[in-house]
């Protein structure tokens, strides 16, 4: 499904820095897939960048945009189709990098982190979710986010390798992350690629404790296997055409 924009960042990384410095990148970061690890080698090795504020990633490239600016590198919570809002984002060489993950793990570990000490509104939080059931199927009934993220619709796997295939530089699972960084710096920074420093954002849980995919009720999970089948699937496909290529 994504040999495309795999081979594009292997031929990018093959041909080296010096080749590739017109391109505009863009971390379309999907939250709980480490984008906070993943991004600093790029926050670090860039001199022009934008961290998009969590809570209003769209709006502000938006503006950034229009306002004649296109960092070389941006990074943040941005849909797919918050990128490409006009005609004027297809005067950049803009290449787009993302990561996901099994769409079961991801949600068990927003759950975890959205009641620790690391996001501010963790009470509010658990009280709309007091369990890990009531959590996923608020999920199940939200359907496929990760592609929705990647490509602006959640129930259409042509849409999800479409928008990859044109306009990503690699797509790559969680369990791929250190190598899918090494090929992008060797791609566009100068120098030996650095590693990855892990950041765990999870702290203290303040309300419950850590859960795991085993707490969930076998109804509540099937539910939400079904509801997610795309995300699945990209996921599944996402690793396959890593594998493939690299």
């Amino acid at each position: 499904m994504f040999i495309e924009a795999n081979e594009r960042l292997r031929r990018l990384s093959d041909r080296g820095y010096a080749h590739n410095q017109h391109y505009k990148l863009l971390h379309l970061h999907i939250p709980k897939t480490a984008g906070v690890s993943f991004m600093e080698p790029f926050t670090a090795g860039f001199a022009d960048t934008l961290h998009l504020p969590w809570d209003r990633g769209g709006p502000t490239w938006t503006e950034t945009v229009r306002g004649g600016r296109m960092p070389q590198f941006t990074t943040g919570h941005i849909r797919f189709r918050e990128v490409f809002f006009g005609p004027v984002v297809s005067q950049y060489p803009l290449l787009i990098m993302s990561v996901v993950r099994s769409p079961l793990d991801r949600a068990v570990s927003d759950y975890n982190y959205m009641r620790s000490s690391a996001h501010p509104k963790n009470t509010e939080f658990f009280a709309a979710a007091p369990t890990i059931d009531i959590y996923i199927e608020q999920r199940t009934r939200q359907k496929n986010l990760q592609s929705s993220w990647l490509c602006g619709a959640h129930n259409n796997v042509d849409a999800v390798i479409g928008a990859v295939s044109r306009h990503y530089v690699g797509l790559a699972p969680l369990e791929r992350i250190d190598s899918y960084s090494e090929h992008l710096q060797r791609a566009f920074l100068k120098g030996e690629p650095k590693k990855l420093e892990r950041r765990n954002e999870l702290q203290q849980i303040m309300h419950g404790e850590k859960v795991s995919a085993k707490d969930i009720s076998p109804s509540v999970l099937a539910d939400f296997r079904a509801a997610n089948d795309i995300d699945n699937l990209v996921y599944e496909n996402a690793l396959a055409s890593w594998d493939k290529v690299f």
